[in-house]
């Protein structure tokens, strides 16, 4: 006997399950802001990658592999940018 549609959906989803089970996946939950979520954007255009999920992994694991050959590289790969807000003290002074 032929398998519903709904029968092909559910034992889809359980071998996708199954799939994350296999390979250890796990989610985690990000907030991220304007500037770098157009960053991904323009990261996910340039490499023709479907989903962001696919750029942010390979942003760590490239990263991670850069630094296990040269650590020194440390802080260009991974400094954080200064978010400066110039103050009105500042601007009254000009």
């Amino acid at each position: 006997m032929a398998k519903t549609a709904a029968q092909r959906k559910k034992e889809q989803r359980e071998r996708e399950a199954q799939h994350l089970i296999d390979v250890g996946a796990s989610e985690i939950k990000l907030t991220i802001y304007r500037s770098t979520q157009e960053d991904l954007a323009y990261l996910q255009e340039a490499g023709d990658f479907e989903q962001a999920e696919e750029v942010i992994t390979l942003l760590i694991k490239n990263t991670a592999q850069i630094l296990k050959r040269d650590m020194s590289r440390i802080n260009e790969l991974l400094k954080v940018p200064c978010h400066k807000k110039e103050s009105s003290d500042a601007n009254s002074n000009l």
